[in-house]
C-alpha cells in the first residue's frame, strides 16, 4: 500500500511540474531586462532607442512644445486658423496651465521617458561585462548625454523638477519631490562633464557613427547650461575649450548652416539623423507642422513669424533670414525654406520634409 502511494505521489508531481513547465512561457514581443545587454550589440541597439527620445519620432511628443515656447514670444504667433486650436491657443494667450493642456502634458510625459531610457542604460550597461571598457565607457557617456539634454528641456522650461536618476518602477517613484532648479542643474552639470570625459572626437568617430554624441556636443551643450545660469566664467572656459579643440569652424556662408547640403557641417555640434520611409511613418514631423498650408511642404502652418519679426530683419538688413519667412517662402531647385522656432533657428528642407536633419546645436553659439 505504501509503494503504491508513493508511486502515486511521484506520479502528480511529475504532472504538475510538467503542467507548469508547460504554461510557462517567456513573454513575446518585449526584450527581458534581466537577460539583456549580454553583448555590446544590444548595449548599442537600446543607446538607439535613448536618441529616438529626442523626439519620440511623432508630431505631437515634442514638437509642439517646440514650437509653443516661440508662440508665447514675440516673435511668432500661433497660425492655423483653420484648424482646432484649443492647446495652442491657451498657450499662446497665457491662458490654462501645463496640466490643462495637452501638449504641455505630453512634453512632460515624453522628456521622463527617454529619462527613464536612459536611466536604464546607465545602470544595466555599467554592470555588463564587455571586453571592450572603452566601448561600455562610451556607451555610458552617450546615455549621459542624453540623460543631460532631456533634464535641460525640463528645467528651462519648468524650473525645478523631481530627479529620478536611476531605474525605478511606477511604486518606487512616489513620494519624489520636486527639485530646486540648483539640484537640477548641478545633476546636469555632472552628466554632461562626465559624458565629456568618456566621449570621443568628431573626428575619432567612424563615419557610420554620424549624429552620435561626442566630448565636443557635450562641452558645447555644458557651455549653454552655463549661460542659462549666468555662469559666464564656466561658459567661457568651456566654449573656448570647444574652439580650441579645432575640431569646428564656423561656415563662410550664412546660408549654407541649416542648408540640407551642410548637414553635419564643421559647424554643427550635434544633429538629429532621421530616415524617411513613408512606409512606416519614420521621419522628422517639425517641417510638417510648420510649413505653408500650401506650396512646397504642404504642412499645417502652426508657429508663424510675427510682423514685428519680419520689420526687425527688415530694419537691420537681415535679407537672408528675411527671405526665409513663410509669405516670402523661396524655393531653390527642389528645396523650400521656412523658418522654425529658435530652438532650430531656420532649416532648409527638400522636397520629402521628413528627411530633415534637425540642428540642435552649433559652434557659433558658442562664440
Amino acid at each position: 500500500m505504501k509503494q503504491i502511494l508513493a508511486i502515486l505521489t511521484l506520479i502528480a508531481s511529475l504532472t504538475f511540474t510538467s503542467c507548469e513547465d508547460f504554461l510557462t512561457e517567456e513573454v513575446r514581443g518585449q526584450q527581458n531586462l534581466d537577460t539583456y545587454f549580454q553583448s555590446v550589440e544590444e548595449a548599442e541597439s537600446f543607446i538607439t532607442g535613448c536618441y529616438q527620445a529626442i523626439t519620440f519620432g511623432g508630431w505631437w511628443n515634442i514638437n509642439t512644445v517646440w514650437l509653443l515656447s516661440e508662440m508665447c514670444s514675440d516673435d511668432g504667433w500661433m497660425g492655423n486658423t483653420t484648424q482646432s486650436q484649443s492647446d495652442y491657443i491657451s498657450l499662446a494667450h497665457y491662458q490654462g496651465t501645463g496640466q490643462s493642456n495637452g501638449a504641455i502634458s505630453n512634453f512632460w510625459q515624453y522628456r521622463y521617458k527617454g529619462i527613464l531610457r536612459c536611466n536604464v542604460a546607465v545602470e544595466r550597461i555599467s554592470q555588463s561585462e564587455f571586453s571592450d571598457e572603452d566601448m561600455k565607457n562610451r556607451l555610458i557617456g552617450e546615455a549621459r548625454f542624453l540623460r543631460g539634454y532631456f533634464y535641460f528641456e525640463l528645467v528651462r522650461n519648468f524650473g525645478g523638477v523631481p530627479l529620478v536618476t536611476s531605474f525605478l518602477l511606477p511604486e518606487e517613484i512616489q513620494g519624489i519631490t520636486r527639485a530646486s532648479a540648483e539640484d537640477v542643474y548641478k545633476f546636469i552639470e555632472d552628466d554632461l562633464k562626465a559624458a565629456a570625459d568618456a566621449l570621443p572626437k568628431r573626428s575619432e568617430y567612424a563615419a557610420t557613427d554620424m549624429g552620435r554624441a561626442t566630448s565636443g556636443a557635450a562641452l558645447g551643450l555644458l557651455g549653454k547650461v552655463y549661460l542659462y545660469q549666468e555662469k559666464w566664467q564656466e561658459a567661457h572656459d568651456v566654449l573656448e575649450t570647444v574652439i580650441d579643440s579645432k575640431e569646428y569652424e564656423l561656415l563662410d556662408n550664412f546660408g549654407d548652416v541649416w542648408s540640407v547640403d551642410n548637414n553635419n557641417s564643421k559647424e554643427s555640434l550635434f544633429e538629429v539623423q532621421y530616415m524617411y520611409d513613408g512606409t512606416y511613418s519614420l521621419g522628422g514631423s517639425l517641417t510638417i507642422i510648420t510649413g505653408a498650408r500650401n506650396g512646397p511642404g504642404d504642412g499645417w502652418s502652426w508657429g508663424q513669424p510675427t510682423a514685428n519679426l519680419e520689420q526687425a530683419y527688415i530694419d537691420a538688413g537681415d535679407t537672408e533670414r528675411l527671405r526665409c519667412l513663410p509669405h516670402r517662402g523661396i524655393v531653390l531647385d527642389d528645396i523650400a525654406c521656412y523658418p522654425y522656432s529658435s530652438f532650430f533657428n531656420i532649416v532648409f528642407q527638400r522636397k520629402t520634409p521628413q528627411d530633415t536633419f534637425l540642428q540642435c546645436m552649433k559652434v557659433s553659439e558658442g562664440l
